[in-house]
């Protein structure tokens, strides 16, 4: 375990384990209370999320980001698509993360991710909540009525769901739908840390 460099952060490469099938990750978590814990539906091809976890910490959130894909599936011809396949090893690493720690557990994904994300939310009962980061929605209607947690959709002004869409996560859960001129990290960790999180 590594302090990060002026901050009160510890970073630390863990392993996730179900039988023989590893998950690698790095778990950073700062000093003091936990506002939540935040798993992200990290797919290495599609984006970095090393920079908003590190920017969360700083906002007294602990944060996963597990590789969700092998090497070879990663650089497949088209690894960012199966979204059931990422939001069954994200079920792994949000069990590992409630076993870590008491605060609510988070899952955060972006486009085909965040798709894994709220697929995951509608099976995991250790999930508090999900920000799902401009979702693609592509996937059955019946996995986005199964979500009944709270959502936090962040989207840009210029590409946002359609309606019909937003209204059928959680007929019972709670929808925040945020509208952003871009995506920043520093914008992106502002809308996480100032939503009503679950207690």
């Amino acid at each position: 375990m590594n302090d990060v460099p002026g901050a009160t952060t510890s970073e630390e490469r863990v392993e996730v384990r179900s039988g023989p099938f590893v998950i690698d990750a790095v778990w950073r978590e700062p000093a003091g209370p936990l506002r939540a814990a935040v798993v992200f539906a990290h797919d290495p091809t599609c984006q970095d999320d090393a920079p908003l976890a590190a920017t969360l910490a700083e906002r007294s959130f602990a944060s996963l980001v597990p590789d969700l894909l092998k090497p070879a599936e990663a650089h497949g011809p088209d690894p960012c698509r199966n979204a059931e396949l990422i939001s069954q090893r994200l079920r792994m690493t949000t069990r590992w993360v409630e076993r870590r720690c008491s605060a609510p557990v988070v899952v955060l994904g972006r486009k085909r991710s965040a798709d894994a994300a709220l697929i995951a939310a509608g099976i995991a009962p250790e999930i508090r909540a999900v920000v799902a980061i401009t979702p693609m929605f592509d996937l059955p209607m019946r996995f986005l009525e199964r979500v009944t947690v709270p959502v936090l959709l962040i989207e840009t002004l210029d590409a946002a769901s359609p309606a019909s869409r937003v209204h059928a996560i959680g007929q019972v859960g709670r929808v925040d739908r945020l509208l952003l001129p871009s995506l920043s990290t520093e914008r992106l960790a502002d809308s996480v840390s100032g939503w009503r999180l679950p207690g």
